[in-house]
């Protein structure tokens, strides 16, 4: 798939600016998908779903604070979702909205109250065993910015020296918005030599996920994290179930 070119836009919120790319091109009487990205995305990730799936209008925005966007003060999934929803308000018209979260932005994605429908891929719902994470994360040029640790640390637990848990299992239980779960095949599990990098997700988180009411677990056998690079033709198919959900057609019908 090529590519789309989607325009940034810059909208202010309670919480400081946040920065999205549209697509300017699309049809805003569409229901609108938002793509939230996750820590340390490849600059055009999600840039090509536009022309995936023309049926509806596109915005894609990172997590504040992670590398290159505008941060904020106290950063956390909470006020991340916030801010997500204050721009729901903004660019939605109205629009029953489709959320995509990617990773951390599927936590972030968690605490929203705005969308109707969730496709969350992978989310690592409690980060103490994120061993596949942490070289990345410490990499050393970045620790030298005070900024990124203080971000790294709120969001992943993750520091210079040490390694804590932050439990957002409690966004999970607390979600009430109906949608699907993406789970890799391939587990965490323990350190090991592995190509690629696996689910983020532990045991009991996965056991999480497919027991919830409202969100449908789909399990992808012999993937790792990095799904939607993949397999994207398996999230085009389970983004465009998403959305027709919410599109008049189907609710017509």
């Amino acid at each position: 798939m090529t590519a789309q070119p989607l325009q940034p836009l810059e909208i202010a919120t309670r919480l400081g600016p946040l920065k999205l790319w549209r697509d300017a091109s699309a049809d805003r009487r569409q229901p609108l998908v938002l793509v939230v990205r996750g820590y340390a995305p490849p600059s055009t990730q999600y840039f090509d779903l536009p022309h995936a799936l023309p049926e509806a209008d596109f915005a894609v925005v990172d997590l504040p604070g992670n590398l290159e966007t505008p941060t904020i003060r106290g950063a956390s999934v909470e006020r991340f979702a916030a801010m997500f929803d204050e721009a729901l308000a903004v660019i939605g018209d109205g629009r029953p909205c489709v959320v995509l979260g990617s990773s951390t932005g599927g936590v972030a994605a968690l605490a929203m109250r705005r969308p109707a429908r969730l496709l969350l891929i992978d989310p690592p719902l409690s980060t103490g065993a994120l061993w596949p994470l942490v070289e990345f994360v410490r990499e050393p040029s970045l620790m030298a910015q005070p900024a990124y640790v203080d971000w790294v640390w709120r969001i992943l637990g993750i520091g210079p020296d040490r390694h804590e848990n932050r439990n957002y299992r409690p966004l999970l239980k607390a979600c009430r918005i109906p949608g699907v779960v993406v789970v890799p095949g391939e587990p965490l599990g323990p350190p090991r030599v592995i190509r690629g990098i696996p689910g983020l997700m532990t045991a009991a988180d996965r056991d999480l996920v497919a027991a919830h009411p409202c969100l449908r677990a789909v399990a992808v056998p012999g993937a790792g994290h990095n799904v939607a690079a993949d397999m994207p033709d398996l999230i085009v198919s389970l983004l465009r179930e998403q959305v027709a959900q919410v599109s008049p057609a189907t609710s017509a019908a």
